[in-house]
């Protein structure tokens, strides 16, 4: 009889200290459905699990496989200045946005480029020297706008202690 696999696997990438839900809302967000719209590919499985608004970070390793393949066949000199033309573009149209809706969503879009260039930063061998050399100066010039944008939209009743999972929050109570 042929068994059905029941969980995913899924690897802890990383634990991040004072993130607020609006802020893992962005980031599944921007690795979900924006990151789709640029690479083909969402992370939609992502598991979030925040303690005292500590988040650990669990990806399934099967879209994370499938998005690191993606841009390894996709990460051109072209495409990442396209790339980083977008991404500066963002961060001028951010600086002017007052509705909080529409800085969710170019938060987001911010965001899936930020996925994106951290993967390249993870594995710089999927990269040519010139876009290596390009990205490390982005991030010098960028590394700590996105937490600053991010700053209006939080509230200060946000929960501490949550999982967040597929669009959908749960609280952990003690």
């Amino acid at each position: 009889m042929e068994q059905t696999k029941l969980a995913k696997e899924y690897y802890h990438e990383l634990t991040r200290i004072n993130k607020s839900l609006t802020s893992i809302k962005i980031w599944y967000a921007g690795e979900s459905k924006e990151l789709k719209k640029i690479m083909g590919i969402g992370m939609y499985n992502t598991i979030f699990i925040s303690l005292n608004n500590n988040v650990t970070f669990y990806y399934d390793s099967e879209e994370a496989e499938k998005f690191h393949n993606a841009l390894k066949k996709t990460i051109t000199d072209e495409f990442f200045n396209e790339l980083c033309d977008r991404f500066f573009i963002l961060i001028s149209e951010i600086q002017k946005i007052k509705n909080k809706k529409e800085m969710f969503e170019a938060l987001s879009k911010y965001f899936s480029i930020l996925s994106i260039f951290d993967e390249i930063s993870k594995y710089p061998e999927i990269a040519s020297d010139y876009v290596i050399r390009r990205l490390f100066r982005v991030r010098k010039n960028t590394e700590s706008q996105f937490y600053n944008f991010i700053k209006s939209l939080e509230s200060s009743n946000e929960p501490e202690n949550y999982i967040y999972y597929k669009n959908k929050t749960y609280t952990i109570t003690e």
